[in-house]
């Protein structure tokens, strides 16, 4: 696909790569890269990568993030089961079964789903798992579910969308 190799090649760059191209090809790259970090306020030829390396490299990898990362506008996630208000019995081993609807947020490749209950995250997901058997907190009084997404770096994805909440009585039995 057209722009992959310049993708990987700042991706490489990001990441502290020694990277060998001819000078043209990668100065115009890098020339056109260091305008969008920097928002157009350093041309490369005034760029001192030995007193801005920090800042270039920080530009460089948020300019990436955004770009490898930056969810879709469209992106949602809506929870489809149990219906809001639905009354839930509390027998021993059972739990609560719990689905979800992605709209243009495609696991993995865009991040991953999480399942809040009463604002505690206790399952995330980043496969193809759209429902869940979570297990109750408690065996009376109303619960509060929300799903979320995250997406961006690997490391720490934050969350980028949440569902409505939908609130679910528990009663025991």
């Amino acid at each position: 696909m057209e722009g992959d190799s310049e993708v990987l090649l700042l991706a490489a760059l990001a990441a502290g790569a020694t990277v060998n191209a001819p000078p043209g090809a990668l100065s115009a790259l890098l020339a056109e890269e260091v305008s969008k970090a920097s928002r157009g306020h350093a041309p490369l030829s005034d760029f001192d990568l030995s007193t801005s390396r920090g800042a270039f490299e920080t530009s460089l990898k948020t300019a990436l993030g955004h770009a490898m990362f930056k969810p879709r506008a469209a992106a949602s996630v809506a929870i489809t089961q149990p219906a809001p208000w639905s009354e839930v019995t509390c027998e021993a081993g059972r739990g609560l079964h719990v689905s979800v609807r992605l709209t243009d947020f495609r696991v993995p490749d865009d991040g991953l789903w999480c399942l809040r209950i009463n604002d505690v995250e206790v399952a995330c997901f980043g496969d193809a798992t759209f429902s869940v058997l979570a297990q109750l907190p408690h065996c009376s009084g109303t619960l509060q579910l929300c799903a979320v997404l995250r997406g961006g770096d690997l490391e720490s994805p934050e969350v980028i969308r949440k569902s409505d909440v939908v609130h679910v009585n528990v009663v025991g039995i």
